[in-house]
């Protein structure tokens, strides 16, 4: 399977406009999900039954509770996918937004309500049936503050959640979006059972959340540094789950994982480091990949008293990072650097330039902030260990003009979220937004909407403008404007600086086959099979 980039991701964008010009329908009713397989050589059949698979993810994951798992595929996103599924699935390949817990989800005509039917005879893994009630519970359980993941900002533009009858759920939102069903087919788009969720601790939910999913399969093993494992259900309302057991191991680096996949000891992998994707590829390895705008940031605290409060800081260290050094340094020029929001291999891409690498400017603007305000020029610098040389690379050039970088680059990426998102005690971290083509909005609102709660906590009336303009977006070329004017306010207030967009890479052995991908690198499993 070649490199899924310009053609096959651009059609990414189309997702929205499916939405929004019509009613999401059911599929033909047939078994399993509403998307094609990966590898065109049909899904899992009773004859087809048996076996284990074995995947080497990027990250541990820090549980199986979908409000405290991150649900991309680099954090935990295929683990609670495959347990408790999604209402709504994205497809890579046609760009649509279609039902798949769902049966059908029907706007009405300004795009403020949005009526969901669910299918019929859906169970939970304890046998209770799946009802608009739990859609309701669960909607409500990623709105509250319990929920420290960003779908919680994510799922804030539903205002309400009317239970209409057993399989029916109307939701009326805060405002107009088109694109509505991305967010259903994200995160908050998987529903817990609320009996099983209520009837253990929240720690123990998130360990096992066992009967509380609508999912293939069920948890039977999370073990913290060393393995997560999930077992088919036999009563899966997409038919025969094949795979039998599905294991997943977190090896530290990415060239352990590619070493560990290609001695068999994996039979599928999550690469993202563009130097082992690279690798892969030329071995001419089977694989799927998913192109993701603004992944490589350096998140700036805006407030209060950090020193990244004052916009000329900000500025400044923008200013004093080259983008095209890094990579060259990092990845030996393999990457696909930029300090733009959305890189030119993406669809939305229309010219836009980030901040220009400006080392005299740099150092300008920090002897101006000294000056006035006698800052030693300090920084506070966080970062994970699959980031660690980027890390020491940016230290480097900053400290170039003059800052003073304290940098602490040996944290998991679950421990970094933690201290960035809940106790935001840094300056500058890496991090992510993982725009993808599908909804940029969905992505971008979150990270620097006001109000949000994300590592950034930056406001601007400006931006937030703009951010309307692409959620009320019907056309491409309506996108396209909308990011420009993204841009070029975040050019002028720098809430975070882009270092590259970043291409995640699936790739799996030729045992494997039936793989279906969704959105953010997300596999589903419920028509593999493994051969032999």
């Amino acid at each position: 399977m070649g490199i899924r980039r310009r053609g096959a991701l651009g059609v990414a964008a189309l997702a929205l406009l499916a939405a929004a010009t019509m009613a999401c329908g059911s599929d033909d009713g047939a078994g399993g999900a509403a998307g094609g397989t990966g590898d065109g050589e049909g899904g899992c059949t009773e004859e087809r039954v048996g076996g284990s698979l074995t995947m080497g993810t990027f990250t541990e994951a820090k549980g199986l509770d979908p409000i405290v798992q991150f649900g991309s595929g680099v954090a935990g996103g295929i683990e609670t996918a495959a347990i408790f599924d999604r209402l709504m699935e994205w497809d890579p390949e046609t760009g649509e937004v279609r039902p798949r817990v769902a049966e059908s989800l029907e706007p009405n005509d300004d795009f403020t309500e949005w009526t969901l039917t669910l299918r019929p005879d859906i169970t939970f893994g304890n046998g209770d049936p799946l009802t608009a009630e739990a859609v309701k519970f669960s909607i409500e359980r990623t709105q509250s503050e319990q929920n420290q993941t960003q779908s919680r900002e994510a799922a804030a533009i539903i205002e309400s959640v009317e239970v209409v009858d057993d399989l029916t759920a109307r939701f009326t939102l805060t405002e107009a979006w088109p694109g509505f069903p991305a967010l259903l087919a994200d995160e908050p788009g998987m529903v817990v059972n609320p009996a099983v969720v209520e009837s253990m601790s929240p720690e123990e939910f998130n360990r096992n959340p066992r009967g509380a999913g609508v999912g293939p399969y069920e948890p039977v093993r999370f073990q913290p540094g060393e393995e997560i494992v999930l077992e088919a259900r036999d009563d899966y309302w997409g038919g025969p789950v094949c795979i039998q057991e599905l294991r997943f191991v977190w090896i530290a680096g990415g060239e352990a994982t590619l070493d560990a996949f290609e001695r068999g000891e994996l039979q599928m992998a999550f690469l993202r480091d563009p130097l082992v994707v690279q690798r892969a590829l030329d071995s001419g390895v089977q694989h799927f990949q998913s192109l993701q705008n603004l992944s490589e940031v350096l998140w700036f605290n805006t407030e209060a008293p950090h020193p990244t409060e004052d916009v000329r800081i900000r500025r400044a260290i923008a200013a004093a990072i080259d983008v095209e050094a890094l990579d060259q340094r990092i990845n030996e020029g393999t990457g696909a650097p930029t300090s733009a929001v959305i890189g030119e291999d993406s669809l939305l891409y229309a010219g836009a330039e980030g901040p220009a690498h400006d080392p005299e400017e740099a150092e300008r603007l920090l002897d101006e902030v000294r000056d006035e305000t006698g800052y030693d020029g300090s920084l506070t610098f966080l970062c994970d260990t699959n980031r660690e040389e980027q890390a020491v690379a940016v230290e480097a050039q900053l400290e170039s003009v003059g800052f003073d970088v304290d940098l602490n680059s040996a944290l998991q990426v679950s421990d970094l979220i933690q201290r960035t998102r809940v106790n935001r005690d840094f300056d500058i971290a890496c991090g992510g937004a993982s725009v993808n083509d599908a909804s940029p909005w969905l992505r971008l609102a979150p990270k620097i909407g006001s109000g949000n709660q994300a590592e950034p906590a930056y406001e601007s009336e400006d931006m937030d403008a703009a951010l309307d303009d692409l959620r009320l977006a019907e056309t491409l070329e309506e996108q396209q404007e909308a990011l420009v004017e993204v841009q070029e306010i975040w050019n002028r207030d720098v809430p975070s600086m882009n270092l590259a967009t970043v291409v995640e890479t699936i790739v799996w052995d030729e045992s494997v086959h039936g793989l279906t991908f969704t959105s953010k690198t997300v596999v589903f499993f419920d028509q593999a099979w493994i051969e032999g």
